[in-house]
């Protein structure tokens, strides 16, 4: 017996009144956590200094990203991905995607 097919959905934001937490000028969603523009900013900063570090000070990192030799790993919150992204960029700057592997959960 065939299973059921999933409606295609989409997220649509939405406000009321009712809601005792709305702010002014917050164009967000309730899917927390979410990361600032300035977490952002602090992640790249944060790979351009174990960038400066790892490469230049102890010679640890390859100069260029060579994913045989630096894999990054995240959890399935898509808030490390994020971090991840721009400390990728802090420290490389790269032209092309970069794998984030994620451990497969039981």
């Amino acid at each position: 017996m065939p299973g059921h097919e999933c409606a295609s959905t989409f997220w649509k934001r939405y406000e009321t009144a009712l809601n005792p937490f709305h702010v002014d000028g917050y164009n967000g969603t309730c899917s927390f956590p979410q990361i600032t523009r300035g977490g952002l900013e602090d992640s790249w900063q944060h790979g351009r200094d174990l960038y400066e570090v790892y490469h230049d000070i102890l010679q640890f990192l390859p100069k260029h990203l060579d994913n045989e030799k630096v894999i990054f790993r995240v959890t399935t919150n898509v808030i490390t991905s994020q971090v991840a992204g721009m400390l990728i960029e802090g420290m490389y700057g790269p032209k092309e995607s970069v794998p984030l592997l994620v451990q497969v959960c039981p």
